[in-house]
């Protein structure tokens, strides 16, 4: 994990989510919220190598660039466990005053809060892994929704996409339309339209970083399931799947 804190330089002018177009002055603030899935730990471990070899290029990739006055990034970071409770750690960052010193405004805008939260988390989540049992993915996902605000927000979901609480995805992965209807029948009415109606409010980008498992070799009906799931919350933009933070994606702000 040493490496999350040897790209603190490397980020430090380098840390603000532009986005497709350059965003307007009210619409400056973007929160991040990562979910890791700690309930198989190849899984969890796997997430924790991506993170400490590819963070900063998922930062770049994201179109990530200089925060300027006026701007200013949240990092949201959670476990997916069998609790299947939210609880998220936040760091912020914001240059939000032009008078101050040069000095200053570098000690607003390092990141350092940041990257040594995920650090300790990502620790927490390595021990959390070694008695992980059930994976309520869909649950965390939706509490994960109804906490956001009407920020530019991007929910980033580690995991390897096994449900196991509302359908056991190991046996069958509902891949169609009226299969996951059918799953959002069983879900919480008030969660569910809760997590909808934030959904509205806040037009959230979702990526999903999609690890392997042995005991899943095809990954299509995967995609199809968080496909259809996401445009059944309503979530307007496309999911992006990839397999590691190093992938190029592309993050578009109106």
């Amino acid at each position: 994990m040493k490496n999350l804190i040897s790209i603190l330089c490397i980020l430090a002018l380098n840390i603000f989510i532009t986005g497709c177009q350059e965003p307007k002055v009210n619409e400056k603030a973007v929160t991040v919220t990562f979910l890791v899935d700690v309930t198989d730990k190849p899984i969890t471990t796997s997430i924790v190598d991506d993170f400490n070899a590819n963070l900063n290029a998922f930062f770049s990739n994201t179109g990530l660039g200089k925060i300027d006055l006026g701007q200013s990034l949240t990092v949201r970071m959670g476990p997916i466990d069998e609790s299947d409770q939210l609880s998220l750690q936040t760091r912020s960052i914001a240059l939000t005053d032009n008078n101050v010193s040069r000095r200053e405004a570098e000690r607003q805008r390092n990141p350092r809060p940041i990257l040594e939260m995920i650090k300790e988390e990502l620790a927490r989540y390595e021990v959390l892994s070694e008695t992980q049992k059930a994976s309520p993915i869909i649950d965390v996902t939706l509490k994960a929704f109804k906490e956001m605000s009407e920020t530019n927000e991007i929910l980033v979901i580690c995991t390897d996409g096994l449900e196991t609480v509302y359908a056991n995805f190991y046996r069958n992965i509902p891949n169609t339309e009226q299969a996951v209807e059918k799953l959002f029948s069983k879900v919480d009415p008030v969660l569910l339209s809760a997590a909808m109606q934030q959904i509205s409010a806040s037009d959230p980008q979702v990526v999903i970083v999609l690890k392997p498992n042995d005991k899943v070799k095809n990954t299509a009906d995967l995609k199809l399931f968080y496909s259809e799931f996401m445009r059944q919350l309503g979530v307007t933009t496309p999911v992006t799947f990839i397999d590691n933070l190093s992938n190029k994606i592309t993050i578009c702000h109106d």
